[in-house]
This record gives C-alpha cells, sequence and structure tokens, in this order.
C-alpha cells in the first residue's frame, strides 16, 4: 500500500521543510521522495541465478508504458482532428489489415510530437542523472529548432517566448487562463511515470508536477499529469490501475480535485474537449476501463475523433501498464519509428532508453563533467552549453 499524505511527510528531516531548497537539497529531497527502483532479487536456479519474476513483471510493464504510448500515439496520428468513430469505419473489429496506415503527414508507424517530447525528458534525466529542468528546456529547444513535422500552439509559444525558462510557461498562462491548461505535459509523460511508478504516490505525483511545470504554467496540467503518473504506478506495483483512482484523486492539489472528479469518475462531464488536460485524461480512462485487451484500448481510444494522437498515447501507456509488451500486437510494435531532433528511434531504441532510464544498462553518452561550469558535457552539445552559465542571455 501506498503511504499517506501525513505518513510520507512525516518522514521528511525538520530541515527540507517550509522553506525554498538549494538544487543540491532538491536532489536529494527527490531521492526520498521517488527512491529509484530495487534491483532484482536473484534467485538460485539450473543454470544459475535468475531474476526475480516480481521484477521481471514490472519491467515489463515499464516498458509497455513507454511503447504502448508510442504505439497509441502512430495509431492515432493519421485519424487526429478527425469524427468520432473514423478508426473503426476504416477497419472494421477482426480485420487482418495492419492499422498502421500513416497519411499525408506522418509515415506508418511513425510517432508525433507527443513521443518526441518523451524522449527528449528522457534523455535528458538520462544523461544529467535527474531532473534538471533547464537541461530538459535547453532539449526541448533542440528538438523544436530540428524542425517537427508538430508542435503544438502552447508549446509553440512557449517554447518560442523570449522571455524564456522558467517564466515563459507561467507568462503564457497569466494571458491565457482559460485556455492553457492543454494536454501537451501529459501527452509526454511515459518515460517517467515508468520511471518514477517504483517510488510512491506522493514522489510520482510531485515528480509530475514539476515536469509538468516546464511548459504549462496551468497547475491544472501539472494535476492531471500527477493523476497519470499515479495510475501507473498503481498499475505497476500493485495491479490495481482504476481501483486506486480514488485513492489518487485524494493526492491532487483541493482545487482540482473536484474537476477531475467530475471528469473521469462515472458520470464524466463530456463538455471538455480531450485537447484540454481533462477531456485527455477522461477519454483515455474511459477507453481503457472499458476494454479487456491492450488492442481493444487502442480502438476505442482511436475512435474517440478530436485530439485522438494524444488521446490513444495517454491510453496506451495505461494499457501498457496493465497489459504489458505482451499485450502490445507485434504488427504495430515493427513499424513503430519517429525521429526525434534529427535521431531516429525505433522500438529497439527506445526500449533502450526505458532500461538505461530505470538503470539496467549504461547509458551510450553518459555525461562528463564539464571544467568551464562543473557540471556536464552532454549529447550533442560542447562545452559552454549549460543553461544556468547564460540564462540572463
Amino acid at each position: 500500500m501506498s503511504m499517506s499524505r501525513d505518513e510520507f511527510e512525516s518522514l521528511v528531516p525538520p530541515e527540507y521543510r517550509g522553506r525554498r531548497l538549494n538544487l543540491n537539497e532538491r536532489i536529494a529531497l527527490d531521492d526520498m521522495l521517488a527512491p529509484p527502483f530495487p534491483g532484482p532479487v536473484r534467485t538460485a536456479g539450473a543454470a544459475g541465478f535468475t531474476r526475480n519474476e516480481q521484477f521481471e513483471q514490472r519491467m515489463d510493464c515499464c516498458r509497455a508504458v513507454v511503447i504502448g504510448s508510442a504505439v497509441g500515439d502512430a495509431l492515432g496520428a493519421p485519424f487526429e482532428f478527425g469524427p468520432a468513430g473514423a478508426f473503426s469505419a476504416r477497419f472494421a473489429s477482426g480485420s487482418t489489415e495492419n492499422e498502421m496506415i500513416g497519411n499525408g503527414l506522418w509515415e506508418p508507424g511513425e510517432f508525433t510530437d507527443d513521443t518526441q517530447m518523451a524522449v527528449m525528458e528522457a534523455e535528458s534525466i538520462v544523461a544529467v542523472g535527474w531532473i534538471d529542468e533547464w537541461d530538459i528546456w535547453e532539449r526541448f529547444q533542440l528538438w523544436r529548432r530540428s524542425g517537427p513535422k508538430d508542435i503544438g500552439i502552447q508549446t509553440q509559444e512557449v517554447l518560442t517566448h523570449p522571455i524564456g525558462y522558467p517564466a515563459a510557461a507561467e507568462v503564457y498562462y497569466a494571458a491565457n487562463p482559460d485556455s492553457a491548461a492543454g494536454n501537451g505535459s501529459l501527452m509526454r509523460a511515459s518515460f517517467a511515470a515508468a520511471r518514477w511508478s517504483w517510488g510512491n504516490t506522493t514522489g510520482t505525483a510531485e515528480i509530475a508536477r514539476r515536469l509538468s511545470r516546464i511548459t504549462h504554467g496551468d497547475p491544472a496540467a501539472g494535476e492531471g499529469r500527477a493523476l497519470f503518473h499515479m495510475i501507473v504506478h498503481n498499475a505497476i506495483l500493485y495491479r490495481d490501475p482504476f481501483l486506486a483512482v480514488d485513492r489518487c484523486l485524494a493526492f491532487l492539489k483541493d482545487g482540482e480535485r473536484a474537476v477531475f472528479e467530475d471528469a473521469i469518475g462515472p458520470n464524466a462531464d463530456h463538455s471538455l474537449g480531450n485537447g484540454s488536460v481533462w477531456g485527455c485524461l477522461r477519454d483515455a480512462v474511459a477507453a481503457v476501463r472499458a476494454a479487456d485487451s491492450f488492442e481493444e484500448a487502442m480502438r476505442r481510444a482511436c475512435d474517440v475523433g478530436s485530439d485522438v494522437d494524444t488521446v490513444a498515447a495517454v491510453a496506451g501507456g495505461l494499457a501498457g501498464a496493465i497489459w504489458g509488451m505482451d499485450g502490445i500486437p507485434d504488427r504495430w510494435i515493427e513499424p513503430l519509428h519517429g525521429t526525434v531532433a534529427g535521431q531516429r528511434y525505433d522500438a529497439d531504441r527506445l526500449l533502450n532508453l526505458c532500461d538505461e532510464l530505470m538503470g539496467l544498462s549504461i547509458p551510450k553518452h553518459k555525461a562528463r563533467p564539464s571544467r568551464e561550469f562543473g557540471r556536464y558535457w552532454l549529447p550533442n552539445r560542447g562545452p559552454g552549453s549549460d543553461p544556468r552559465a547564460d540564462r540572463h542571455r
């Protein structure tokens, strides 16, 4: 069982409470909030030592969160902004035709900006070793300058705002208080949700809020991503994704809890479009809740209409946490691919990145200390590229 908020906060050392923390203190507290997942428990077998079955099952589900989200993204992309039911109208249930069809913009099996931004988050966490919002912001900028095929309106405006990080998201929210709760931070949550699913409910929720604030100043966007993280956490650790929703809702900030209760409850508010964080999570949760398999969840998610690729990406992450890699059809995994800041990623590379993030393999490009700034040389970046060195530029 997850600890309650009071139980968890009682474990936080007094010196961390009631004041602003510096970077080193935040790093230390992050480890307390969401400690790295435990290593495999090994048991002696006929052929030597084998990994504990529970560990393998959980790792399988973490990988499936990542691949499931990317698969949903690619499946939904050709139907984005289309009418409800378009997917089933194109592919009858039981059809043998591969549903990874692409369209004029996307190749068959190509994932969109949803997964591209998730990859950039994950690459940063692997390279730096913890969450460094400045580094993630710089990687988002690298990705934006590479000319992606699509980029969300809010994300584009925040990333190109002359004030830069960290104020750009807050400025956008202040100027657009009624439309800043988009699904753009929720859509890229798969890697981080998998990585911190091994911690505790409070920890993974706080991680989600921090990552959301990089581009989305509206607290609702952060609460929606936090709820996704918590549902994934319960699915992977306790095999209890939706029975625990009420418990997860209790961890949301008071001002947002009632809205999300209305959005994903039994009498869901369908007046909210799925381009919003509430509507997107509502449609994704409904698709997975009503399904008996990963395939059925994807069909339901791709039939919702409007922002189909993001709903399917979110639903794919949730469905992957439930049904694991075996539940995802090979015909959807094999053509999966995308280009992120000039680098090609297929399913194998996404899985390798997931393993690096979870600590199961050594990153191909490890961060190294930089003599100039005492921090890091990062992949595709030279000396002097630390964002703190020229943050006032």
